[in-house]
Order: structure tokens, then sequence, then C-alpha cells
């Protein structure tokens, strides 16, 4: 049994384990990063968000350039403006209780044992999220886009939501193999996306494949690196195949196995900072709670119980369409 300060019985007591706690909310403050950050890859990242959801309104300038008589009175119109839209929420499990039987005997090792877990938990909890914004992003109710009232991943996005005759583009690649002809048809359909103009969106930007198995991994490795295709002897030299090597970065997501059966797959393109196809608005970092360390607290008096769990303020929008495109395999 540990001792905490100089208790003389070798008996943790209340008063000196709130110091211990104190030192645990201060590691979740500063938590370890995982090597691989979706959220961070793709999505707007934004901290210190004060509202229940952020309008992000998007200015738009759709006349387009046409030769004009030097004696000509310019037609002018109204200001257009696309909004995009992030709703934020707690996401928090049901808690964790320690009766009174065990707090002298094991209270150490419940919370020792416990936070790790908890802490791991949290900072993945995004992840979940942002898993299902892409796995589901092609219906109806739940990938509704703010943009123009479609699913995210639609075959008819519209170019501009204020002039639907300017024009429609296509994220939704159903029946799409993950070969080379299929990442260079998704491809061509971020190369070919339409702006608010009607007229190509160029944006630059570095391009990342999103897999969402061990499977496609491979292949889409094998593309986008490239191989040496060897030769029978006395037929022309050994050569290299794949000339997609370079043009994307290749990203395992295996929350996205749950959805689409696991042939779902996804290109990206990252043009700016904000220029993202999704976005992430934190209210607050993840953060634990307890309750009844104190005998004086609410629930030691009245229930002679400890309380613990953690929490995570934060929520995900759908932010520039034109900047993916979702792929589902036959």
């Amino acid at each position: 049994m540990p001792t905490i300060g100089n208790s003389p019985s070798g008996v943790v007591t209340f008063n000196d384990i709130r110091g211990l706690f104190t030192e645990y909310n201060t590691q979740l403050a500063s938590p370890p990063k995982e090597a691989q950050d979706i959220n961070s890859l793709i999505c707007w990242k934004r901290s210190n968000v004060h509202a229940d959801e952020t309008i992000f309104p998007a200015p738009f300038f759709s006349n387009t350039p046409k030769q004009r008589n030097r004696y000509e009175n310019r037609k002018h119109t109204a200001p257009e403006i696309a909004n995009f839209s992030c709703p934020t929420a707690e996401y928090s499990p049901d808690g964790e209780v320690i009766p009174r039987g065990t707090q002298l005997t094991d209270l150490y090792g419940i919370f020792e044992s416990k936070l790790p877990t908890m802490i791991q938990q949290g900072l993945l909890e995004p992840e979940f999220r942002l898993a299902e914004m892409l796995g589901r992003g092609d219906q109806a109710v739940f990938g509704k886009h703010v943009y123009d009232n479609l699913p995210f991943f639609n075959a008819n996005k519209l170019c501009n939501p204020n002039r639907p005759g300017v024009g429609t583009f296509s994220n939704l690649k159903p029946g799409l193999a993950l070969d080379r002809a299929g990442i260079n048809s998704a491809f061509h359909a971020l190369n070919t996306v339409k702006g608010p103009d009607g007229r190509l969106m160029r944006l630059a930007g570095r391009r990342t494949i999103i897999v969402s198995t061990e499977d496609q991994f491979d292949r889409a490795c094998t593309e986008m690196n490239g191989s040496i295709i060897a030769r029978a002897v006395g037929t022309a030299a050994a050569g290299i195949s794949n000339a997609l090597v370079g043009r994307a970065d290749v990203v395992l997501f295996k929350d996205l196995a749950e959805y689409d059966g696991g042939k779902g797959w996804y290109v990206v393109q990252i043009a700016s900072n904000e220029y993202r196809p999704f976005i992430f608005s934190e209210v607050a970092p993840p953060e634990l709670y307890h309750e009844g360390l104190n005998p004086n607290e609410h629930s030691r008096v009245l229930r002679n119980v400890i309380n613990f769990g953690y929490s995570y303020f934060f929520g995900h929008g759908y932010g520039w369409a034109q900047l993916a495109v979702k792929c589902v395999e036959p």
C-alpha cells in the first residue's frame, strides 16, 4: 500500500490524495499526441472556440469577364456569400463510481489503472467523430452540408448555391476501384472542380489518399511509390511502373473500416490552413473530473461514493466539398 505524504499509519488520506490528482490533471492538460493525427492532417483546427456553432461566411465573386464596348455602362450585382458551419458539443462517457468499501484499500490502484485508458480514449474521440463525418458524409441527414443543403459527398454538388445554373460537380464516386485508373479518376475529379463562376477552381496544395484497410493501404502505396517490373531475359530492359510516384501521400485511417464495408477511400487536397474539406473546433481540451475526494463534497456526504470520468468539448463541420472526393470500391 503506497504512503502519500507523512501519514505514520501508511494509509492514504483524502487530504493528501487531492494533491496527487492535481498532478494527474496537469499531465492531461498537455497530453502526448499520437504519431498519426488525422484531424490535424485534413481539418482546419481551431482552438479556444467560444460558441455552440460557428458560421463561416465565404464571399464569392461569380461574375466572369466579358469583352466590353468602351462606351458601355457596366451592370453590377449584389454581393454573394456562401456559408459553412461547425457546431460543437460535449462528449463524455458515463463515469464510474468507487463505493465506500474500496476507498482505503484500492483507491490509488483504481485511479492509477484507469487514468491512462481515459486519457487515450479522450484524445481519440475526435478521430472517431471525423471517421463518421467521412463515412456518413453521403447521407441526406447526417451529411447535410450548410453550403448547399445537400450531402457533403454528392454526385451533383452545386458550384454556386446562389446561382444553381452555374453548374455542378461530383465528389462521390461509387464503384471506383483503388487502382491506378481509379486514383487517376479521383485526381481528375479534383482537377476539374468548378468554382462559383463556373470556371475551373484552381487551387494548389498537397493531395492525400486516405484508405480504410491494410489491403487498400498496400495497393495505394504500391501505386504511389512505384515498383520495378522484371523482364524476361532477351526482352526489353526492366522498367519502372506506376508514374504516380510522389503525386500524393497515403494514410491509413483504421476507423473508416466501420463504414462502407471497409471499401471506402478518399482523396483530399489541402490548399491552405483554412481551405480544407473539414473543420475542427475545440472549445476545451479533454479533462478529467472527480467528485468525493474531499469528505465534505456532495457525493461523499449524501452517498459516500467517489465519482470520476472525463469530458471533451469539440465539434466537426463540413468545409470545402471541392477539396475532397469519396470513392467506394465495388
